[in-house]
């Protein structure tokens, strides 16, 4: 009984928390913006959703088509076993991937000045300094794509973060 009152304060609370708090454009938005949307009439979704009807039954038959393809992939053995072999030879290739996604955003957050979109950007955040971390935002971005330098005949190198991504363990694993 316990257990269920802490689930229940719990599911309220996680409703009520978003009238807590405040939209991040109150944060990157000036005061005088802000304050004029807020006198604004809000927008009717109803209105919004009959303007734009087909394109969101287009992509509401998009997103069930692919939730259909995937459950019935999953539960052919005839699928399964066809798409198997090409699902296998993946997952060696994920770390590369994802290497190579990471160096590429850091380096495009160097390039166009700007973390995580171009409403945070550097010079707002770093003022003098912005020009000192765009171009240790591009080392940080190029050396994730650089290969391991520890090439062994049949070892793999993975890359172990620790202490917020300031120190780098390199582990051989056979």
């Amino acid at each position: 009984m316990k257990y269920s009152w802490a689930r229940f304060v719990s599911l309220v609370a996680s409703f009520a928390l978003p009238s807590l708090v405040s939209a991040h454009e109150v944060y990157v938005l000036s005061p005088d913006v802000v304050q004029a949307a807020m006198l604004m009439a809000p927008f009717s979704e109803w209105e919004t959703l009959l303007e734009n009807a087909h394109e969101f039954a287009f992509f509401a038959f998009l997103g069930v088509l692919v939730v259909f393809v995937v459950f019935f992939v999953s539960i052919s053995r005839f699928l399964e076993n066809a798409v198997d072999p090409l699902l296998a030879k993946l997952p060696p290739f994920a770390p590369v991937i994802s290497r190579v996604t990471i160096g590429l955003s850091f380096i495009s957050a160097a390039y166009f000045g700007a973390l995580f979109g171009p409403e945070l950007p550097l010079v707002a955040t770093f003022g003098v300094y912005a020009s000192v971390v765009s171009i240790l935002l591009a080392i940080i971005g190029i050396a994730h794509r650089v290969p391991c330098a520890y090439r062994g005949t049949r070892s793999t190198c993975v890359v172990h973060y620790r202490s917020c991504c300031t120190r780098l363990v390199h582990v051989h694993v056979p």
